[in-house]
C-alpha cells in the first residue's frame, strides 16, 4: 500500500477477537504484490478495541490472509480480517480474528515484547520497492510491538519505535 499523502499520527490499530468460526476450506492463494484500495472513512472512530464506532462502516476491509509462521504460505487456522480507513490525520487499522478466546495467548506487557502472544499486525513498504518498511503489531490487549526492515535481505530494527494508538478486546 503506497500512501498518497503524509498523515500526522502514521497508524492507529485496534484489534478484537471473538468467539471462533470455521475457516475456509479452500487453498489460500497468497498475493505477494497486494493491493487495496483504501477509503477515506466518513464518520468518527475512537481508539477503544470496539468497531461499532460510525467510521469503521465506510473501511476498507480484506479478509487475503495467509499463515506465515509457523505455515510457510498456508491457510490460516483461524478467519481474519482487516478493516483499513483514514482521515485528514490519520491510518486506521483493525484487526479482527475469531478466534476462542479461552485460547487466546496475550499478556499486559512492556512494548515490543509481546512476540510469545497471540498478536496481529501491518507492514507498510512505504517506497513499494521492497527497500525497507515498517511492520507494526498488537496482541490481543492492544500492547505493541514494531519494527523497521532496513533493507531487502530482512534485516531488523527493534529499536525503532513508532509512535501509534492501539486498543484491543477478548
Amino acid at each position: 500500500m503506497r500512501p498518497r499523502s503524509c498523515w500526522r499520527s502514521l497508524v492507529v490499530v485496534c484489534l478484537l477477537l471473538s468467539v471462533s468460526a470455521a475457516s475456509s476450506q479452500e487453498s489460500p492463494k497468497p498475493a505477494f504484490h497486494p493491493t487495496l484500495s483504501v477509503a477515506r472513512i466518513t464518520g468518527t472512530i475512537d481508539v477503544n478495541g470496539d468497531l461499532s464506532d460510525g467510521g469503521w462502516a465506510s473501511a476498507s476491509r480484506t479478509e487475503s490472509f495467509v499463515e506465515t509462521d509457523p505455515g510457510d504460505q498456508i491457510q490460516p487456522s483461524v478467519k481474519s480480517a482487516a478493516l483499513i480507513g483514514y482521515d485528514e490525520a490519520n491510518l486506521y487499522v483493525a484487526f479482527i480474528a475469531w478466534d476462542n478466546p479461552r485460547e487466546v495467548r496475550a499478556t499486559f506487557s512492556e512494548r515490543d515484547n509481546i512476540w510469545r502472544d497471540d498478536y496481529f499486525g501491518i507492514m507498510l513498504d512505504t517506497y513499494g520497492d521492497r527497500s525497507g518498511g515498517y511492520e507494526i503489531f498488537v496482541n490481543p490487549y492492544g500492547m505493541q510491538g514494531d519494527l523497521r526492515i532496513t533493507n531487502s535481505s530482512g534485516n531488523e530494527d527493534l529499536s525503532h519505535n513508532l509512535i501509534f494508538y492501539s486498543a484491543g478486546k477478548v
